[in-house]
């Protein structure tokens, strides 16, 4: 991969999102549910239901539906979801699996190679490459079905969904990633809250100056989703204009270098813990004393429910390659394993319906794809987000991964703890974790 300024960049095709805005929703009715949680109501709506492929049987049709969830909250949303599918196609029940984002990767690997995957699958842009020969290609069904309206799903969002050249998913979100920060923590350590614009020198200052009274500026994570960005705003690039791994070149080891002096010399974010969860960084800036952290705003539902402050976002800082964010997006489609392939292309055609994306937009848990319904995102999400929303899809470009990016994702998060740490110098953990990513890669 080239430096970020050859990178795709997202702001043709969202500046024209952040001007078109409606909203809608549906409520939910039957759900059959291997989880814990139960099916919950959604709001009432004014869209009409869009029209998909009829059914040419009433045969009861039970398919597996498997998703992540971080909350209970999120376990009831993808139940009055499933619902809502049922009350759409009566013969069909969804039978919910919703497990951790790990779990989940972890779980398909081995399912995909016993071909025994659940039906209706979920599947985020960043693994596309690894996972993406599981899927069903969609085109010939999208083409029969008029019912689609394909045209309003971001186009963007649908082609991060794209694995060689077929259409494996339709999406159900989309996003950049941006800052969150603690206003109760800012208001209390008499700092002023951050602003559009800001420098890297200014985020840095501000998390120095929230640093006191065991309170921390930044909450680093070394999930290399939440690190990619940081590397592109200093023009670093992870990957070579082959795509192949490069993560000990000096862009990187300059860029990998400051975020390790957050922990290791100025001390403004907690040492981070071995451990293999990506949210590891979101809890500990939940727990109140931390400022800031890095994620999108697919965790607007999440945190209004548990967090026990007020919060606001501002997009990132500004590094020598400007604001450079990379965008994320996650969808539904159906396995070619599945014995049921045309009922379960209806279900997920229902599952991104216009109302079916409304009613997730309106809990807080995705920023639309679908451009029609991106206002009812903010039915939950306080309306001040919306600049730092734009912002972040403007400044945003594509994600590049491989085909091994699963593993190699495991083992950046592993390996850069102690770099982070500062237990390991840069340069020398870099060209370690250089020597294992080939090793995968070849």
């Amino acid at each position: 991969m080239k430096k970020t300024s050859r990178l795709l960049s997202f702001a043709s095709i969202v500046l024209v999102s952040a001007l078109v805005f409606t909203g809608c929703s549906q409520s939910s009715k039957q759900v059959s549910d291997s989880s814990t949680a139960a099916p919950t109501a959604t709001p009432a709506t004014t869209a009409a239901p869009e029209k998909t492929v009829q059914s040419g049987s009433a045969k009861p049709i039970t398919l597996t539906f498997r998703n992540w969830a971080a909350s209970p909250e999120e376990k009831k949303l993808w139940a009055s979801r499933a619902a809502a599918v049922s009350e759409k196609y009566p013969e069909i029940t969804l039978n919910i699996e919703s497990t951790s984002f790990n779990d989940y990767w972890t779980k398909l690997s081995t399912e995909i190679a016993t071909q025994s995957t659940p039906d209706i699958l979920t599947i985020q842009n960043a693994r596309v490459q690894t996972f993406g020969m599981a899927f069903e290609p969609m085109d010939s069904y999208l083409k029969a079905d008029p019912g689609v309206d394909i045209e309003d799903f971001s186009k963007g969002a649908l082609g991060m969904l794209q694995y060689k050249g077929s259409q494996i998913g339709l999406p159900y979100d989309q996003g950049g990633f941006f800052i969150y920060y603690n206003k109760d923590l800012f208001e209390k350590s008499g700092v002023q809250f951050p602003k559009q614009g800001w420098t890297w020198e200014d985020f840095v200052k501000t998390a120095k100056d929230l640093t006191k009274n065991g309170n921390y500026g930044y909450s680093l994570s070394s999930f290399f989703d939440h690190i990619a960005p940081f590397a592109f705003m200093y023009g670093a690039s992870y990957l070579d204009g082959n795509g192949k791994y490069n993560v000990n070149n000096d862009g990187m080891v300059a860029a990998i270098q400051k975020l390790s002096d957050f922990v290791a010399v100025d001390k403004v974010s907690p040492k981070l813990v071995a451990t293999s969860d990506p949210l590891w960084d979101q809890e500990q800036w939940l727990a109140g004393n931390i400022g800031m952290m890095m994620t999108g705003p697919w965790k607007i539902m999440d945190f209004t429910k548990r967090a026990k402050f007020k919060f606001a976002s501002v997009p990132l800082p500004e590094g020598p390659q400007k604001t450079v964010t990379t965008v994320m997006g996650t969808g539904f489609g159906f396995s070619k394993y599945s014995k049921n392939k045309d009922a379960a292309y209806k279900a997920v055609a229902a599952l991104t319906s216009k109302e079916s994306i409304s009613a997730i937009a309106e809990a807080g848990r995705a920023l639309p794809a679908r451009m029609s319904v991106i206002d009812s995102y903010y039915k939950l999400a306080p309306r001040d987000f919306e600049p730092t929303i734009k912002r972040s899809l403007e400044t945003a470009v594509t994600y590049q991964i491989t085909p091994t990016w699963q593993q190699a994702g495991t083992i950046l998060m592993e390996q850069l703890i102690p770099i982070f740490n500062g237990e390991t110098k840069v340069k020398e953990g870099l060209d370690h974790l250089q020597a294992q990513l080939e090793l995968i890669e070849n």
